[in-house]
């Protein structure tokens, strides 16, 4: 349960616990664990209506386990590739703040505020490269893990890469046609 408590730490309950009119668990019974875990004695519920007894309950807990629809290779590569981005972004915002020489805001205000003695540093050494945005191995890497639960970002990049030849107008038909056929 440890990766579902960071997320319900990180940010809340995101799906709510589905029981029956008569109190009977249809799903979330790690949620409930994990919110237990963490000390609440109250979680947000859906009821259902018209599941009362006990074949209706099986039937409905059975749907619920069985027909999650799991994302496809390319919902997932979509999905990387915006969080590769993301990543990045967070990561070069992340960068920028700790430099030497970065500007501060104080809080309440809007004004930046310029390192003590009031001159920026920098100016005798250059500052260290950023990788090209989205590209660094531990952004792929964040992003990859974040969407298969393992380091797959080779394959989905891959992915990304067809799907970006398979749309591209500039493109010779048929590898555009190759490109399509792969993805399927």
């Amino acid at each position: 349960l440890t990766e579902l408590t960071e997320s319900v730490e990180r940010f809340g309950l995101l799906s709510p616990i589905v029981i029956t009119t008569g109190n009977v668990l249809i799903s979330g019974n790690r949620r409930l664990a994990v919110m237990r875990a963490l000390g609440h004695r109250t979680v947000p519920v859906w009821v259902v209506p018209g599941v009362s007894d006990k074949l209706s309950t099986v039937l409905a807990i059975q749907d619920e386990h069985t027909l999650h629809k799991m994302l496809t290779p390319i919902e997932q590569a979509e999905l990387y590739d915006e969080l590769k981005q993301l990543y990045a972004e967070e990561n070069a915002r992340k960068q920028e703040a700790t430099q030497f020489g970065a500007t501060t805001r104080t809080p309440g205000t809007e004004a930046p505020v310029e390192p003590s003695g009031g001159e920026r540093g920098g100016v005798d050494s250059t500052p260290p490269q950023a990788a090209s945005r989205g590209e660094g191995r531990k952004t792929r890497v964040q992003a990859a893990k974040a969407v298969t639960g393992r380091d797959s970002h080779g394959m989905l990049d891959q992915v990304v890469e067809l799907k970006q030849i398979a749309a591209a107008d500039d493109e010779h038909p048929e590898v555009r046609q190759a490109a399509a056929e792969a993805l399927l």
